[in-house]
């Protein structure tokens, strides 16, 4: 067992947009090839709300496929990016978060298409990310440096940010011996 933590700050970065590709949902046509999001493809926001607070959403409401339409875009994308609404993995990421417990969620791999829609693209698989183990891990007492983002009057928890800038030591965590 590891006495650190790692946290990532990837909720907010706005620079996984305009990747050069696009999604299709179940039952949905294809997504526009266009770097402006389509709102419409995600017909049921509640779905969105429910997997940004870690449900376990179902496969049938994740990301079926994707097509890519600028090769040159796709080409600068990492081993985390985006499929839609959702957030997808490959590569060494992969790897790593299949070796996890991910509790009611899962890793499901999903084709990413050339622009001809049929042919599937290099560098997979790709999986999009399913979340489904909700911890409540935080003791924000003992933290230095986070904002209340959502308070638990909307949601069944309060959701809490840092400032862009968390150091080492700033976030305080519970541990539980089993």
């Amino acid at each position: 067992m590891s006495n650190e933590v790692w946290v990532s700050s990837i909720m907010s970065d706005s620079s996984y947009g305009k990747q050069g590709a696009r999604e299709k949902y179940f039952n949905r046509p294809w997504a526009p090839a266009s770097d402006m999001y389509e709102s419409w493809q995600d017909a049921d926001f509640s779905i969105t709300h429910q997997y940004k607070k870690g449900i376990n959403v179902g496969r049938e409401n994740l990301t079926e496929a994707m097509f890519v339409f600028d090769k040159k875009k796709w080409s600068r994308i990492k081993d985390f990016f985006y499929a839609g609404n959702f957030m997808a993995v490959k590569g060494r990421l992969a790897e790593v978060l299949h070796q996890f417990d991910l509790g009611d969620g899962a890793l499901y791999e999903f084709p990413v298409y050339e622009a001809d829609q049929k042919t599937l693209a290099e560098g997979g698989p790709y999986y999009v990310l399913s979340f489904g183990c909700i911890k409540d891990t935080v003791d924000i007492s003992q933290s230095k440096n986070l904002r209340k983002v959502f308070d638990s009057k909307y949601d069944r928890y309060d959701k809490w940010s840092d400032y862009g800038d968390l150091k080492d030591g700033e976030m305080a965590v519970y541990t539980r011996i089993t």
